[in-house]
């Protein structure tokens, strides 16, 4: 797995858990656990933006790393299946690109050609 998302696993991982949101407009808190009304954080932000932001990032790194794994899959079939697709198409240098390209994009490198 690639080192960077390691990282933001285990810092997702590790925040407190609860329901995160915006409290009088630039305070981020965090109320744990869920439903108890009782709030376990409180953050000072300088900006409402930066305070909206804070409030939704672990609901976005969630959901960033649901769709990097949906992709690792997709890109996994055709690494694995890379000789089959060159038959089907009867290019080995076709072949050759794609299964290039699905191993770069796994290793998280440039797949730009």
């Amino acid at each position: 797995m690639d080192k960077k998302i390691q990282e933001i696993r285990e810092a997702l991982e590790a925040a407190t858990p609860g329901r995160w949101f915006v409290m009088h407009g630039s305070d981020v808190a965090v109320e744990e656990p869920p439903g108890s009304g009782e709030i376990d954080i409180v953050l000072w932000a300088n900006r409402h933006k930066d305070a909206e932001f804070l409030a939704k990032a672990p609901e976005y790194i969630s959901y960033l790393l649901q769709q990097i794994e949906i992709k690792d899959k997709e890109l996994g079939f055709y690494v694995d299946n890379g000789a089959s697709i060159g038959r089907l198409i009867d290019s080995e240098h076709l072949k050759s690109i794609t299964t290039r390209i699905a191993r770069a994009a796994l290793k998280g490198e440039d797949t730009n050609e």
